[in-house]
């Protein structure tokens, strides 16, 4: 059996048979889950996976299962009665007793071959797990080769592994499900750093996939867009890490991988600077040099049809704003022409970026309208001419609204949608182009680099980080909905803080955004890789949809909540302590859940770690690409959290 880069994995560890199934009074064994005593001197751990041949009605049966609780029970029936076996004495101990207790364990079951739904009985031996059986135990070795995506190594208790942890595409792409999503504590939690791994582990197995299929027109495409909502931690993942070590790369190849590599084709967008002059220019990132803006002009909203989205949820609980938004967009819109320019009528090539934002809004019925007479013959170009038209329409004496359904506007009412507007465009932002007639919009859905990774923290308004993410969303959907898209093209959208962009119980544009993408988008190619401290604070729609999830280091609190009965009760516990490369996976195609020990990523997830230069561990790894990581220098905030990280 290869690996899913054409490495040979390491030969299993034999097993040993620790033990035999009892089945007393209280412990009896059924279809989900057994006890077993432990043969004395065996060790059996929390987490270890075990394999038990058995018969079930006279058919040979071989039976595997994960080890949720291991107990200690002695011949003493009581507390009182072990301290004075003792004499009440911790250390020194005289009496010569025969302490015949019993060391047993209670496990899951994880799979059947042939698959019967029956209990084990009673005396059949069970044996520890090598690698190949803890593979087959999953049955990662029917998937792992054609269309695996291997995030680590499954857990065999404390310190142990045993096989790679390998996610199905079927069900992680859309094939059969798809969406991942992952939870977990702040810090300890480790989500970015799982999420970018899952993510360039994903890539990585497609393109290898596609490569088996060139000719055939069914080779498999695939691009991801990272939002960084944290510092500008995901700006450095074409950067080495420093904290790389030899044990790191022990573990990677353990996973088949023999010699893990940064992020390469990647691109890095941050917010356009408020000041133009010349070429738009972004906002200084920690990151020197290699940053694209990106902003936002009125024509831009109106042509990629994004207007409404500009506005909040307790904005849009007023009919009548609502009512005048709609007009509004309708007022600046006209219906979209497929004419040609006049330079390709006459046989010439069109600009490549109107080439390229034709693509992208070719499905929109409606397009800006440069020539709209809103303004009474003068058109309305720039939001400062939308504002300053508003403005105009608010004052007492203005009473010219031209559809008859608008004439009984107040002048409260379009005095508030003024306000509104005025607070989302911002006296320093230049996300929103005030005066500019062409802004720089993301084009994700033509992009040329496998990744691109959007900055939207360094927007203070909360409602236009989840703009600019439903802005990518919704030209994705757009993309995957019209006439240039690919039959065997994939997006996945990386986003961490879904309890922020898609909570709980709200009724919004953009969280309706969210859910549709999760519940009807993940077939045409869409699909989300999000994460968050609490999964019970997120949509529904969303933490439902993504079938195959994932638990790092998270509160009681949290745990408690209904959203995770699909996880064990010994599952939940065992949540309560991960440590940091530490996850517990379920997903469609396991039966119970998948533990599994997460590798540190080569790339740096810090600036403070970056660096151009490889690990000296990596052989024949190449520097990063472009400017030195190395000059970059931490700001002071940025080393304090950090440090307090670190602690």
């Amino acid at each position: 059996m290869t690996s899913i880069d054409g490495h040979e994995p390491p030969a299993p560890t034999e097993p040993q048979a620790v033990g035999r199934i009892g089945c007393p009074l209280g412990q009896e064994a059924n279809v989900d889950e057994f006890y077993f005593w432990v043969a004395p001197g065996q060790l059996v751990e929390q987490t270890q996976i075990v394999r038990v041949p058995t018969v079930m009605g006279g058919t040979e049966v071989e039976l595997f299962g994960v080890i949720e609780q291991v107990y200690r029970r002695s011949t003493i029936s009581s507390m009182h009665m072990e301290l004075a076996a003792h004499d009440g004495d911790p250390v020194a101990d005289d009496l010569m007793l025969d302490r015949d207790g019993v060391t047993y364990a209670k496990a899951r079951v994880v799979n059947a071959f042939p698959p019967k739904l029956a209990p084990p009985i009673e005396g059949s031996t069970v044996f520890s797990c090598g690698e190949r059986d803890a593979e087959r135990a999953y049955e990662i070795d029917q998937y792992a080769d054609e269309r695996g995506v291997c995030v680590g190594l499954i857990r065999n208790g404390g310190d142990s592994t045993a096989g790679r942890a390998v996610l199905d595409q079927d069900f992680l792409l859309g094939a059969q499900s798809g969406h991942l999503n992952v939870n977990g504590a702040a810090g300890s939690g480790t989500k970015s750093s799982f999420l970018t791994l899952a993510t360039s582990q994903t890539i990585n197995a497609v393109k290898t996939r596609a490569v088996g299929m060139v000719g055939t027109g069914q080779a498999p495409r695939i691009k991801a867009i990272i939002f960084n909502v944290k510092g500008f931690d995901l700006f450095w993942l074409d950067r080495w890490s420093t904290k790389f070590t030899q044990d790191d790369l022990d573990t990677w190849q353990r996973m088949g991988v023999a010699s893990p590599d940064i992020f390469r084709s990647i691109a890095y967008y941050a917010p356009e600077t408020s000041q133009r002059s010349g070429a738009p220019m972004p906002i200084t990132t920690e990151r020197p040099g290699d940053v694209k803006p990106y902003s936002w002009s009125l024509k831009d909203i109106i042509d990629f049809g994004l207007f409404d989205l500009l506005f909040s949820e307790e904005t849009r609980a007023n009919d009548n704003i609502v009512t005048l938004i709609n007009w509004l967009s309708h007022r600046l819109s006209v219906g979209r022409t497929k004419a040609q320019s006049l330079e390709e009528r006459l046989g010439g090539a069109p600009d490549p970026r109107v080439a390229a934002r034709r693509q992208l809004t070719d499905s929109l019925e409606r397009a800006f309208n440069s020539k709209n007479d809103l303004n009474g013959g003068s058109a309305v170009l720039t939001f400062q001419n939308l504002l300053d038209y508003i403005e105009m329409k608010a004052q007492p004496e203005s009473k010219d609204l031209d559809d008859d359904s608008l004439r009984s506007m107040s002048n409260s009412t379009i005095q508030a949608l003024w306000r509104r507007l005025a607070r989302v465009l911002g006296p320093t932002s230049g996300l929103l182009r005030r005066d500019d007639f062409d802004g720089s919009p993301l084009s994700l859905a033509t992009m040329q680099e496998d990744v691109s990774v959007i900055d939207i923290q360094s927007i203070h308004d909360a409602h236009l980080q989840r703009f600019v993410i439903a802005a990518a969303l919704n030209q994705l959907v757009q993309w995957r909905s019209g006439p240039h898209a690919a039959r065997h093209e994939t997006f996945l959208v990386v986003i961490d803080e879904l309890n922020r962009y898609a909570p709980k119980g709200a009724s919004d544009s953009i969280t309706k955004l969210f859910e549709y993408v999760a519940s009807q988008m993940r077939s045409r190619g869409i699909i989300l890789f999000g994460a968050q401290q609490q999964g019970s604070r997120v949509s529904d729609v969303v933490i439902e949809n993504s079938q195959t999830r994932v638990l790092g280091r998270s509160g009681g609190q949290e745990l408690a909540d209904s959203i995770w009965r699909g996880f064990s009760e010994g599952d939940r516990k065992l949540a309560l302590r991960l440590s940091p490369d530490e996850k517990v996976v379920v997903a469609p195609n396991f039966r119970e859940a998948l533990h599994v020990k997460v590798p540190r990523p080569p790339w740096a997830m810090r600036p403070e770690e970056a660096t151009d230069v490889p690990p000296a561990c990596i052989t024949d790894a190449k520097r990063a690409p472009g400017v030195d990581a190395g000059k970059a220098t931490p700001s002071a905030e940025g080393k304090r959290k950090a440090q307090s990280l670190e602690m």
